[in-house]
C-alpha cells in the first residue's frame, strides 16, 4: 500500500515538473515558415480587426494592433460584389511588395523559391495584386528586412457577412536586415 502511494505521488510530481516547464518555455523566434492568412473580421461595433501577418514577428497579428502585420489579405470585388480576385495589403507607405516570379506548377514555383537567394525586384507596389497560386513576392518589413513569400494556395467565396479570402504561403525571413537568403 505505500508503495503504491510512492508511486502515485511521484507520478503527480513528475506530471506537475512536465506541465511548470511547457508554461514557462518562451516562445522560439520563427524566421520561416507555412501560414495562412484570411480575411474573417473579429470584434463588435467598437471596431473590426482582421489577422494579418508579421514577417519579423513570425506570426499572425490584429490588424488594428501594434505593430501593425506586414500583410493582410483582401478580396477584390466587382461592382455586383462578385469576387474576382485576392491581393495582399499593407500599412507600409513605401512600395515593399517586390514581384519575384510566377510560375506554371507549384513544384517550379518551389524550385525558384528554394532557389532565391537575393532579395532583389525590377519593380516594387504597394500591394501584391492580383495574386496568384505559385507566384514567388519579395517583401520588405516594417523593420526593414527583407522577405520572400510563395502563394502555395487562394481560397475564395462570398459569405452571409460579404466576400471572403485566404491565402496559404511558405515565407522566410532574413532578420539581419540584409537582402540575403541564408
Amino acid at each position: 500500500m505505500r508503495r503504491g502511494r510512492l508511486t502515485y505521488f511521484a507520478v503527480l510530481i513528475a506530471l506537475f515538473l512536465v506541465l511548470l516547464t511547457r508554461c514557462s518555455k518562451e516562445e522560439e523566434d520563427r524566421f520561416s515558415g507555412i501560414d495562412t492568412i484570411e480575411s474573417t473580421l473579429y470584434g463588435d461595433a467598437a471596431g473590426y480587426y482582421a489577422l494579418g501577418f508579421s514577417f519579423d514577428l513570425g506570426k499572425k497579428i490584429p490588424t488594428n494592433g501594434q505593430p501593425r502585420p506586414d500583410i493582410s489579405v483582401h478580396p477584390i470585388t466587382d461592382a455586383e460584389e462578385d469576387i474576382t480576385g485576392i491581393s495582399l495589403e499593407t500599412p507600409i507607405l513605401v512600395a515593399p511588395f517586390g514581384f519575384a516570379g510566377e510560375f506554371d506548377s507549384g513544384t517550379e514555383a518551389s524550385a525558384f523559391y528554394n532557389n532565391l537567394t537575393v532579395a532583389t525586384s525590377s519593380s516594387w507596389m504597394l500591394s501584391a495584386s492580383p495574386l496568384k497560386e505559385n507566384q514567388v513576392w519579395i517583401f520588405r518589413t516594417t523593420e526593414g528586412n527583407y522577405a520572400k513569400f510563395r502563394v502555395i494556395e487562394l481560397k475564395s467565396e462570398n459569405r452571409s457577412t460579404g466576400a471572403w479570402a485566404s491565402v496559404k504561403f511558405e515565407w522566410m525571413v532574413q532578420p539581419d536586415g540584409t537582402e540575403n537568403f541564408d
